[in-house]
């Protein structure tokens, strides 16, 4: 055992003298972790919003429904596009730059903390493909694949009025008649909605409220169906070594 214990601190040691894989190391150890990065004011998440349909967007994820309802929507999925590239086109050319003036190394570690910053604005299917990602030697760099281990689908909460209002509308009447008292200010925050700490009337049981943050779904699946046709798209190219939808 003695021995073994040696090998395995030789081993150690010498991954540790390589900076990547210490970089690596230290991800999977957590030692990049800290609370204070995932709840970040500073980031807006961007969501499409979509006028009152007669046809119900599919809440199951089948590519045929989803690309049926978003394929009569195309100024919808322009906009979407507009704001993806609007969000990245900044990131992409200081990247570019990287490139021509030969700083990838130099700059590594900023365009990896930009990149998760912007993968977290654009919301939950974007942070799903990141996180997918994260686990890529073989598509990011080390620098990415530790930020992107970090990421986390905390944004700043949406307004609670519009919230009080979503809910009145789920249960048909003022919460009032339901809950004895409800938390003015939510007491959790992500891309999909937000939590509210309520205690029921009827037995006076403390209960978590969730609320779906207004048009999440319609812009999680116009992201799927973007990412999907991207990937279809590139799948044409076979030097292009992503497979976009399997990783989606």
């Amino acid at each position: 055992m003695g021995e073994v214990s040696q090998e395995i601190k030789r081993v150690r040691a010498q991954m540790e003298e390589n900076e990547d894989l210490a970089i690596l190391m230290r991800g999977l150890r957590g030692q990049n972790l800290r609370d204070t990065q995932f709840a970040d004011d500073n980031i807006k998440l961007r969501l499409v919003e979509v006028d009152e349909s007669s046809e119900f967007l599919p809440l199951v994820y089948e590519p045929s429904s989803i690309s049926a309802y978003w394929g009569k929507r195309p100024r919808a999925v322009a906009t979407r596009v507009v704001q993806l590239l609007s969000v990245a086109g900044g990131f992409l050319s200081r990247l570019a730059w990287d490139v021509i003036n030969k700083k990838v190394k130099e700059n590594e570690v900023a365009r990896a903390i930009e990149l998760r910053e912007i993968v977290t604005s654009l919301g939950p299917a974007y942070v799903k493909l990141g996180q997918a990602l994260s686990i890529r030697p073989d598509i990011l760099s080390p620098a990415a694949m530790v930020e992107l281990q970090k990421l986390c689908d905390k944004v700043p909460s949406f307004p609670d009025d519009v919230a009080m209002a979503l809910i009145n509308e789920e249960l048909g009447q003022p919460w009032q008649n339901i809950y004895s008292e409800l938390s003015s200010s939510p007491i959790a925050a992500a891309s999909l909605g937000q939590v509210y700490k309520g205690r029921l009337k009827e037995n006076g049981d403390l209960v978590a409220v969730k609320v779906q943050r207004p048009f999440v779904l319609e812009t999680v699946t116009v992201d799927l169906f973007i990412i999907r046709n991207l990937g279809l798209a590139l799948r044409k190219f076979p030097q292009i070594a992503i497979d976009v939808v399997g990783i989606g």
